[in-house]
């Protein structure tokens, strides 16, 4: 009699984007399973970094997000810092790898690592700490975004206008378009190129799973094809590049590699940008989750020192332009942003306003509130303890930026 082997998952659809699925034969077909088939055919284990408390809040939580958005979608990252180990990945809709066959194809997309979004503002990050980096605009450089910007045949306007000049950590923590734009013409399209290049954000990641998405970015070295990339449009890529990018910033600058599996070391530390730099990045997320004019406010929970970037980007329609009506959100962010451990990277697929959040489907009333849950339920867990903001440790590491409000009313 010959034994027959079938793979089983008990915990359902928890991580089955990760974890793939098997054949009636027993052979990888999706995900881990498919990565590592050699492997787990002859018995040898793969240990992955994925913890499953995290994973199941991270799923719980952005699923509650969804339903209560009637959205159509989305994905959750939560990264080490440091290593780039993944303690969650999630995308949704999801499925029961225990009934592969009945599966309907939207579910087996992965949103996480092979679907390509323009992600907005979140890219703003990016625009700053390129330009920081130029050694062609510091800090105290001023900006006049008080009238909309003709470039061409666009007309780039800002959600919220401003009617004073501001500076670079302005620009982000308000997430001036405008300013985006003015910033990116200064430093130019090969800079900017060589920087997306250097973080990983032309090219398909290289993580132990097949279901992987592949940037897509307009390279045309036109001025307006700079300043819309400078804040997050003409340019697709997934949410685990984002994570990626956004550990590099905020680990001083060293590249960071996402991977799935446990203890695997880096074989070399490559630079991207300075810890100058970084320090100056840290700083200007950490006032857009805690500043008042923040537009990630909404993320702030006591104690834990969030920081990130909101992006609410039209959806592209595949037919050509965009929809009018259909918005991707994201945030993209660290906690504890005086040390920087773990990475937060969250995007909903179409969002629909709602009453309670007074008909706003933005990224700052829909994915910030889930930042701030998620933060406070897995915190405990990864070890981090809440700080008081204005302990010397907090005020050593970040710098001290000053943020007018949005009717500062001054002299251009």
């Amino acid at each position: 009699m010959k034994l027959k082997i079938k793979r089983i998952y008990p915990n359902n659809t928890l991580a089955s984007h990760i974890l793939g699925a098997t054949d009636i034969d027993g052979k990888g077909i999706a995900g881990v399973e498919k990565k590592f088939d050699s492997q787990l055919q002859v018995g040898k284990d793969v240990t992955l970094s994925i913890h499953g408390g995290i994973q199941h809040i991270t799923r719980t939580l952005l699923l509650d997000q969804i339903k209560k958005f009637e959205a159509e979608g989305g994905a959750g990252i939560i990264m080490n810092a440091k290593n780039g180990e993944l303690f969650s990945v999630v995308s949704l809709p999801d499925y029961n790898a225990n009934n592969y066959n009945s599966i309907l194809n939207e579910n087996l997309f992965n949103k996480a690592t092979k679907g390509i979004y323009e992600l907005g503002s979140t890219l703003k990050l990016i625009t700053a700490a390129i330009a920081f980096e130029s050694k062609l605009i510091n800090e105290n450089d001023v900006f006049d975004v008080s009238k909309p910007l003709k470039v061409s045949s666009r007309i780039i306007n800002d959600f919220h206008p401003l009617n004073y000049a501001i500076n670079i950590p302005e620009v982000i923590v308000h997430s001036s378009n405008i300013g985006s734009a003015k910033i990116a013409e200064k430093f130019g399209s090969s800079t900017q190129l060589k920087y997306l290049r250097s973080l990983g954000l032309l090219n398909m990641l290289s993580l132990e799973i097949p279901e992987l998405g592949k940037p897509q970015v307009l390279i045309d070295k036109k001025v307006l094809s700079t300043m819309t990339i400078s804040y997050g449009h003409g340019i697709s890529i997934t949410p685990m590049h984002l994570a990626s990018a956004t550990a590099t910033i905020v680990n001083s600058g060293v590249k960071v590699n996402p991977t799935l599996i446990k203890g695997k070391t880096e074989k070399k530390n490559e630079v991207i940008i300075s810890k100058e730099t970084s320090i100056k990045m840290k700083s200007i997320m950490r006032l857009v989750v805690s500043n008042k004019n923040g537009t990630a406010k909404k993320a702030e929970a006591s104690g834990y020192l969030i920081g990130g970037k909101t992006g609410t980007a039209e959806k592209i329609n595949p037919s050509g332009g965009y929809y009018k009506k259909e918005n991707i959100v994201a945030f993209t962010g660290a906690f504890p942003m005086n040390d920087p451990q773990f990475i937060i990277t969250i995007m909903i697929d179409n969002p629909k306003g709602q009453k309670f959040s007074f008909g706003y489907r933005t990224a700052g009333w829909v994915v910030a509130p889930i930042v701030k849950q998620l933060v406070t339920r897995v915190a405990p867990i990864l070890g981090v303890k809440p700080q008081l903001e204005s302990s010397s440790k907090f005020s050593n590491n970040l710098l001290d930026f000053k943020i007018r409000g949005k009717n500062h009313g001054a002299n251009l």
